[in-house]
């Protein structure tokens, strides 16, 4: 979570070793977090914003409280691969390299550790399902993928789990028992045997309003998929790797970040393309939502940050911010978005050429 819970303060991080927290609404910069010897690679909100953490690819985890701007609890682990707050609770987890899980009640600092197999421990998710905590090392079993895995989400319920992998497939799984439901791979675009044999799921979601999934490749297929018929739905190509795929809240709208430099607007009934919006010169390594105020784009370290409104982007943009080859169905669901993208923001991170 980049953004606190009332879309008042964000989460930036520079010169890769300092974090900073901005005021949203006039740029003003709240506080600075110093400490950290090692770029700094997860930070984030917890679920009420009382509280920030961030950490290190050293292992270095550090919480500040937000209205003393002031920190509260560090602690150091092996080589990090994530961290993240438990939706519901003050409660911090974390995922090492060595096949570890950890989970810290902040402030005290209360810990409980979750061994794991001899491999690290590469993405999690915490769902509402009693004390759900899915690791990508405990999901090895005799269906599970043929590579490590890259990314998985949960339905809101908890009940259903989707899992992307190097294998190139993803795979939804019933959190309740344990079994694959259905497993999905798209054929990708034609290209070398090399290049094909590097592609991997890069990220993948779920639908807030429909049974809907987007999943995200490295070669820059982006495929959305019908949960109910549990069949593909449409496919939509990038220049680029796919490195995010947030739903919006409310509607079938997904976004897409890509290695291009570009972030687009899907609508997913029609397989559409809504809208592109183009204000880097070089590739995106991340991005955000913001669902109270305009978007936010945050630059790389080399060359400073910005924030702007997705009004402002489009501006400033290409040619190709409006896709002139949406028809008229496509446009009515522009339309019909609008409102949403205008309470809608976006923080995005990337390189630019200097």
């Amino acid at each position: 979570r980049l953004f606190s819970r009332n879309s008042y303060k964000v989460f930036i991080c520079l010169y890769e070793i300092l974090v900073f927290v901005w005021r949203v609404s006039d740029d003003e910069l709240l506080f600075d977090c110093t400490g950290h010897k090692d770029s700094v690679t997860c930070v984030g909100f917890s679920y009420d914003s009382t509280f920030v953490a961030m950490s290190d690819m050293g292992g270095f985890i550090k919480v500040w409280r937000v209205d003393a701007k002031e920190e509260i609890w560090s602690f150091e682990v092996s080589d990090l691969e994530w961290t993240e707050w438990h939706s519901q609770s003050p409660v911090l987890l974390a995922g090492t390299a060595d096949g570890n899980c950890w989970m810290w009640k902040i402030p005290s600092g209360e810990c409980k550790t979750f061994q794991g197999p001899n491999c690290p421990a590469t993405c999690a998710v915490s769902f509402l399902m009693g004390e759900g905590l899915l690791s990508a090392m405990k999901m090895e079993h005799n269906e599970g993928h043929q590579g490590p895995l890259t990314c998985v989400a949960s339905q809101k319920d908890g009940s259903i789990i989707l899992t992307g992998s190097v294998d190139c497939h993803a795979k939804l799984i019933n959190s309740a028992t344990g079994m694959v439901v259905s497993m999905f791979k798209v054929e990708s675009k034609p290209a070398a045997e090399e290049e094909a044999e590097s592609n991997s799921v890069e990220f993948l979601g779920f639908c807030n309003v429909m049974p809907l999934a987007a999943i995200g490749y490295l070669d820059g297929t982006l495929a959305i998929y019908d949960l109910a018929m549990q069949t593909l739905r449409h496919k939509c190509q990038h220049e680029s790797g796919i490195v995010q795929l947030p739903w919006e809240e409310s509607s079938p709208v997904v976004y897409s970040c890509s290695l291009d430099g570009a972030v687009r607007l899907w609508d997913a009934c029609s397989g559409k393309l809504i809208s592109v919006y183009r204000d880097h010169s070089a590739e995106i390594l991340d991005f955000a939502l913001n669902k109270k105020t305009s978007a936010l784009n945050a630059d790389s370290p080399n060359s400073g940050h910005s924030m702007k409104t997705l009004e402002q982007i489009s501006q400033a943009g290409s040619p190709d911010q409006r896709s002139p080859k949406m028809d008229r169905n496509s446009r009515s669901s522009e339309q019909n978005h609008m409102s949403t993208i205008e309470d809608q923001g976006i923080i995005s991170k990337g390189h630019n050429e200097e």
